[in-house]
C-alpha cells in the first residue's frame, strides 16, 4: 500500500518499506525537506512532480553527502532520481526546490514526491534479458559494470508490439544516454555509446506511454 505523508510533518520519520507518497506545498524558504529512514542496500527511484513550477530535487545521506540530483527528467519539467543506492541503514533527506533563479520564488506551490523501492537485475555485456512492463511494473532496471573506453550498443525487441524507451544512468543517477524509437518500429536503440569512466551503470527500460502493457528483450553488447 502507498504511504502518504506531508513534507512538513516533523513528528516522526517514516520508514521506507513500500511506495511512499508525499504531497505538500513548498514552504516560505522556497525549499521543501523530506526525511525518511531506510534499510541498507536499498535501491529507490524518486519522482517529484508539480503542475506549477519547474522542479529540481536532491537526495542526501545522514552525513550530508549528495547521492543524486535531477532537473527536467526525460524532457519534462519534473524531476526523477535513480535508481539510486541507499547503502547504509539510517535517515535520508530529499530536498525539493525550483530548478532556476527565474522560477526561484515557489513558496506555496504544490508538489508530489514519490519514493519507490526498486528491484535491480544484474546484467553483462553480450547479454540478452527478457522484460515485461505493466501498470504495476512501469520500468525495469538492469545493472551492468562498464569500463572507461568501452563502446557499447543496446536495443529492445518487442516485435513492434510496444513503444519502448531506453535510458542509461551512471551510479549518481545522471543520464548518460536516452532513446525512443531509434530501433526497428517503436523499439529503442542506442548505438556507439562510449563509456567515459569505470562505474556500475543502470539501464532503464520503460514504455513511452507510462503503464502500457507489453514484453520483449533487451540486448547489451560491444560495438
Amino acid at each position: 500500500t502507498d504511504e502518504t505523508d506531508t513534507a512538513t510533518d516533523s513528528t516522526s520519520t517514516p520508514t521506507l518499506d513500500d511506495v511512499m507518497v508525499f504531497e505538500d506545498v513548498i514552504p516560505s524558504e522556497n525549499r521543501a525537506t523530506i526525511t525518511f529512514s531506510s534499510e541498507s542496500n536499498t535501491y529507490v527511484v524518486i519522482s517529484v512532480e508539480s503542475d506549477e513550477f519547474d522542479v529540481a530535487a536532491k537526495i542526501y545521506d545522514a552525513d550530508g553527502n549528495e547521492l543524486g540530483y535531477n532537473d527536467d527528467a526525460s524532457g519534462t519539467l519534473n524531476a526523477k532520481i535513480g535508481p539510486v543506492l541507499l547503502a547504509d541503514a539510517g535517515t535520508y533527506t530529499l530536498e525539493v526546490f525550483a530548478s532556476s533563479y527565474v522560477d526561484a520564488n515557489v513558496a506555496g506551490k504544490p508538489f508530489k514526491a514519490t519514493i519507490t523501492p526498486s528491484n535491480i537485475r544484474p546484467a553483462a555485456l553480450n547479454d540478452t534479458q527478457a522484460f515485461s512492463l505493466s501498470p504495476d511494473v512501469p520500468e525495469q532496471y538492469y545493472a551492468v559494470d562498464l569500463s572507461a573506453g568501452d563502446q557499447i550498443g543496446l536495443f529492445t525487441d518487442t516485435d513492434n508490439t510496444l513503444d519502448t524507451v531506453l535510458r542509461v544512468l551512471d551510479s549518481d543517477g545522471s543520464e548518460v544516454a536516452y532513446d525512443d524509437d531509434g530501433g526497428r518500429g517503436f523499439d529503442a536503440e542506442i548505438n556507439s555509446l562510449t563509456i567515459e569512466y569505470n562505474d556500475t551503470y543502470m539501464i532503464v527500460v520503460s514504455a513511452f506511454i507510462p503503464g502500457a502493457i507489453g514484453e520483449g528483450t533487451l540486448t547489451i553488447g560491444y560495438q
